[in-house]
């Protein structure tokens, strides 16, 4: 596939995102992608099969030995450690996702009404910085991105979307967990992207990722 396809290809998917007006779950399973969507989405061109087995393939085949522990749990002969994103990554080249770990993707079309509201409280926000003595550079990009957004949702070229990440971890021992959760931070860190270990809401988070089950959306960004 060249550029040019590829660019069509996310360009295509843009539209059907935009033209939606539910819930969708996108998980990373190892190589494989798959959609758990509670709304009707019409991915054109896209080659998509049904999977018999979602829960089988999400809990890796062992359903009835999942324990959770301050902040990881075992499934199996696994261990497992949940990481939320609290910001995403400042740029993304297509295709990065492929060297990323498992991970399920959240996404709710905020309704063309509310998001105009929205964004147009953020513009009104950043209004008067164009006219301060001294310049304020990001909050006059602020205040332009607001701009051509809400002409952007007014005429449906984009849409405004309630997006979670969580990232799954998993190892074979808690020692090597370890290891590969402080990487992960890491990396994603030198991407400009902050991601938290969930703790707390471990056993509550870990279940909204089941398929079937819906989100909470209490980890979501606001991303057009």
């Amino acid at each position: 596939m060249d550029q040019n396809q590829r660019e069509h290809v996310f360009d295509t998917l843009e539209n059907n995102l935009v033209n939606t007006s539910g819930e969708i779950k996108l998980y990373k399973i190892g190589t494989n992608l798959y959609l758990n969507n509670f709304c009707e989405i019409n991915l054109q061109g896209a080659d998509v099969a049904p999977n018999d087995l979602p829960l089988e393939t999400f809990l890796r085949g062992d359903k009835d030995s999942a324990n959770f522990y301050e902040n990881y749990l075992t499934l199996g002969n696994e261990y497992l450690r949940i990481l939320s994103v609290q910001e995403f990554p400042s740029t993304l080249n297509q295709l990065d996702t492929i060297a990323w770990p498992d991970f399920v993707l959240n996404i709710k079309k905020v309704p063309k009404l509310e998001a105009k509201n929205k964004i147009n409280f953020k513009r009104k926000l950043h209004f008067t910085s164009l006219f301060k003595g001294m310049r304020d550079l990001d909050s006059e990009n602020a205040y332009y991105q607001a701009e051509n957004l809400f002409e952007d949702v007014t005429s449906d070229i984009k849409g405004l979307f309630y997006a979670e990440m969580f990232f799954i971890l998993s190892a074979r021992t808690k020692l090597e967990l370890d290891r590969i959760t402080d990487k992960t931070i890491y990396d994603f860190k030198g991407k400009g992207a902050i991601l938290r270990v969930e703790e707390r809401g471990l056993s509550y988070f870990y279940q909204t990722l089941v398929p079937g089950v819906p989100a909470s959306f209490k980890r979501s960004l606001e991303m057009p």
